[in-house]
């Protein structure tokens, strides 16, 4: 069951619901054999693929952003509401390939950086890898889970399991910190938001197919993220929870879990 109708309590216990276009519950099959990759795509893993494929993704920039007020909402992006404290661009190569970094999630990538990452990785495998469908990532982010948290309902233990505002500083983190879901995904939820397959339509679940749906509305231009970030608020590792960005957005808490097809 896709999305989510029932009411869950905040951090500082306001009620609150999911937003409207994620609220209509609806029954979703996924048909296909899917292996995930158990965390986001981290900056070890680019570093390799660079190495072995040199140019397949272009350097790029990417605004790095710091902040230092766990207590706000903070959006994807937001520089004008809650202006950073420190802000300087860098280099997408730069960043994935440093030492440093290995361990830390692969982030500054565009939808089509991860859409030129997965094409080429298919050549190389002679297997379809790709991004994960929205309706494939939420399955996958519940692991069997039917609350509003694939860990449970409250919202208080969410910074026990996930990379959030209140627990992060404010900073992407690496991996397998905390425990995986019931099926070995570690950081469905947190640390940095993930690149989806979809278009990003508010009107799409009221439509949407039963079988594999997958949001290719021509006139949208925007791409689904799921997850939530270091930067957010722990209400935001909702597994129903979602938002939408221009595929060319490259941001410091945007990264992506490549799948795999299996015949």
């Amino acid at each position: 069951m896709m999305g989510n109708d029932t009411p869950y309590l905040s951090l500082n216990g306001q009620i609150l619901k999911e937003h409207t276009h994620a609220r209509q519950v609806h029954r979703v099959k996924i048909t296909k054999r899917l292996a995930f990759l158990e965390t986001p795509l981290s900056c070890e893993l680019m570093a390799r693929f660079l190495d072995c494929h040199p140019g397949a993704i272009a350097d790029g920039r990417f605004k790095f952003k710091v902040y230092d007020d766990p207590g706000k909402a903070y959006a994807l992006g937001d520089a004008i509401e809650h202006p950073p404290t420190q802000s300087w661009d860098e280099s997408t190569h730069s960043y994935w390939l440093a030492p440093a970094n290995a361990a830390l999630p692969a982030t500054g990538l565009s939808w089509e950086d991860a859409r030129l990452f997965c094409e080429a990785v298919s050549r190389e495998l002679s297997m379809r890898v790709r991004l994960p469908s929205e309706a494939e990532w939420e399955y996958a982010c519940r692991a069997g889970a039917a609350s509003v948290f694939h860990f449970g309902t409250d919202t208080a233990s969410a910074p026990a399991h996930a990379w959030c505002c209140v627990n992060s500083g404010l900073e992407p983190k690496p991996s397998k910190h905390f425990a995986p879901n019931a099926w070995g995904l570690y950081d469905t939820v947190g640390n940095v938001w993930e690149w989806c397959q979809d278009k990003y339509s508010t009107a799409y679940y009221a439509v949407s197919p039963t079988e594999d749906p997958l949001c290719e509305e021509q006139t949208i231009v925007e791409r689904v993220i799921r997850g939530g970030s270091s930067m957010n608020k722990a209400e935001t590792c909702r597994s129903s929870h979602r938002y939408g960005l221009k595929p060319c957005v490259r941001d410091r808490f945007l990264g992506f879990r490549p799948i795999i097809e299996i015949s």
